[in-house]
């Protein structure tokens, strides 16, 4: 019993807008990252391009034809860019944004000047198939260590895709009598792998951008946590001076918890983390040399040279 492949592609217009509105309520709640609202264009992109193609017979049919098939490759070229940007952070070169409308242009030749709906088909189809060629490549290379086995998964994914639509599009050269909702199985089959790829592939990418946000969490906390460790570690090392210290008032020896008397310099060094270098102030070095003949030189040379540094400053 033949399918009617317009319910199919009717489904998968509403799969996309579905997505869109999901990923937009996802971009307003969570952390996203380079690429994502491409790929939500991209989303979008495919769901117009369902739209024109169900709108064949509604519309002119050269405009169902040029904007399914630039719409198709627009979508395909946004999740290309989408994914080198969430990856590896590289954008597309913006001249590769003409192709979609390269393809309008080799697509209305062919209908126009030469109908053959088998040509347009190859031409749209082999730039998607490049495409997720790509996508695939970029989850190998730039998956990250600690999630590789759903990129790897994605990759796949895309490749079984990709597969299955190029297989319907060669087909249809060499079957070109083929209509185009006709319910074959090679038309049905493409047709549903469509709807799966988008769903499955919808989902893939959210998972992924939420992985790396849980990942960027938990390198945060541990981070936070190894900085509380640290100090914690400086705040056990800081040893401080408080209460009351019992100091003699003639030597200033301090006592200890012992009751010995310590040198106040040593009672200090000992309960904080501080060295002393011994010098002499001046009061002392007047009271204790002022009668030695080599202060008396001392001083007359730093009155000499106080003149001459207060000048220059």
């Amino acid at each position: 019993m033949a399918i009617d492949l317009k319910t199919v592609f009717f489904m998968n217009m509403l799969i996309s807008a579905l997505f869109c509105i999901a990923y937009g309520l996802y971009y307003q709640g969570q952390r996203t990252y380079p690429g994502f609202l491409l790929w939500l264009a991209a989303t979008f992109a495919a769901g117009w391009a369902h739209f024109f193609l169900l709108s064949r017979g509604v519309l002119p049919t050269w405009l169902s034809i040029g904007a399914t098939n630039g719409f198709f490759v627009l979508s395909a070229l946004l999740r290309v860019d989408a994914t080198s940007r969430f990856l590896c952070y590289r954008k597309l070169p913006p001249l590769l944004y003409l192709l979609p409308l390269a393809v309008v242009l080799a697509c209305l030749y062919f209908y126009l000047a030469l109908d053959q709906i088998a040509i347009r088909n190859f031409i749209t189809v082999s730039l998607l198939f490049l495409a997720m060629l790509v996508i695939a490549s970029l989850f190998v290379l730039h998956s990250p260590r600690t999630n590789r086995l759903l990129y790897y998964s994605a990759a796949l994914f895309m490749l079984f895709w990709a597969a299955v639509i190029f297989f319907r599009a060669v087909c249809w050269l060499f079957f070109p009598e083929m209509e185009l909702f006709g319910g074959v199985i090679w038309q049905v089959v493409p047709a549903v792998a469509t709807i799966l790829g988008d769903a499955g592939f919808g989902v893939l990418f959210l998972l992924m951008n939420n992985q790396r946000a849980e990942q960027e969490l938990s390198q945060a906390n541990l981070a936070k946590e190894a900085l509380i460790l640290e100090l914690q570690e400086a705040l056990n090392s800081l040893s401080t001076l408080e209460g009351i210290i019992p100091i003699c008032s003639h030597c200033k020896s301090v006592r200890d918890d012992q009751g010995a008397w310590k040198q106040l310099e040593a009672y200090v060094a000992s309960h904080a983390d501080v060295q002393f270098s011994h010098g002499i102030c001046e009061q002392c070095a007047e009271k204790l040399y002022q009668h030695e003949s080599w202060y008396e030189e001392f001083r007359r040379e730093q009155q000499a040279v106080r003149p001459e540094t207060v000048g220059q400053g």
